[in-house]
């Protein structure tokens, strides 16, 4: 195995068990990383808040938000991609327009929510908007859309934004072109002077493709979709048998 600088990891399904809790095994192979000098991160579709409980007991040293929208190391931001108010309002309008009927918007200072049921957990900051007159840039915007040919729609319909599924869900995501992980990783390397070549990543759905394709050590979880199997290098033990911890014990540490 190659010499590893940083170990990212996505934290749904990845990194967190299904009942998004980190065991005390993983959390000392984590330790271990950070003693030997390795970089750890997380390359989440979460916002910062909604991330923000894993992120402070871990201490991690990367952290890759908003599906690649935000990057922060330390307690510096790096990088961020967002959209336009513009671009944003667009989506939206065309998001009604079409019958759509729930989405969240994620900007710089918070998390908006036309919730039909008042969310709860890791999502229960998000603030209600009816988006009627909603008028900010925003790292990324979830919609509820039955088919993925109504958020290509969408996409079509606006410039320089791409959109992703998430496995099981109805969800689609919508981001400026270059706020994804990849591009994130790829400010993370310059910023800390290592070669991308040098890290290891850890993931389980389809925005983890692309990631663990340009890394060096691209691993899958047991539990990931077929597509992302298919492209890793690897392949680990599921999320609920501490995949991503007893992969990086085994063969980086």
């Amino acid at each position: 195995m190659k010499d590893i600088a940083a170990v990212i990891f996505d934290l749904d399904d990845t990194l967190l068990r299904s009942d998004k809790s980190i065991s005390d095994y993983t959390l000392g192979v984590l330790k271990k990383c950070k003693e030997r000098g390795i970089y750890i991160g997380v390359a989440t579709a979460r916002n910062e808040l909604s991330a923000g409980s894993f992120i402070q007991v871990n201490d991690f040293d990367i952290v890759i938000s908003n599906g690649g929208a935000r990057v922060t190391i330390g307690e510096e931001c790096i990088y961020k991609k967002m959209m336009s108010a513009s671009t944003v309002r667009k989506i939206i309008d065309i998001f009604f327009e079409i019958g759509g009927n729930e989405l969240t918007v994620e900007t710089e200072e918070d998390y908006f929510w036309n919730y039909t049921t008042k969310p709860e957990g890791s999502w229960a900051h998000a603030k209600y908007n009816d988006f009627s007159n909603f008028n900010s840039p925003a790292y990324k915007i979830t919609a509820l859309l039955d088919t993925p040919e109504l958020a290509q729609h969408i996409c079509h319909e606006v410039d320089a934004i791409e959109t992703l599924n998430f496995r099981g869900e109805k969800w689609r995501r919508f981001a400026s072109i270059g706020a994804d992980k990849v591009s994130a990783i790829r400010e993370v390397t310059k910023y800390l002077g290592i070669g991308i070549s040098e890290i290891a990543a850890f993931g389980d759905d389809y925005n983890d493709i692309e990631m663990l394709k340009a890394v060096g050590m691209g691993v899958a979880m047991g539990n990931a979709i077929e597509e992302v199997k298919t492209v890793a290098k690897y392949i680990a033990l599921s999320n609920d048998e501490d995949g991503a911890a007893r992969f990086i014990a085994d063969n980086i540490l």
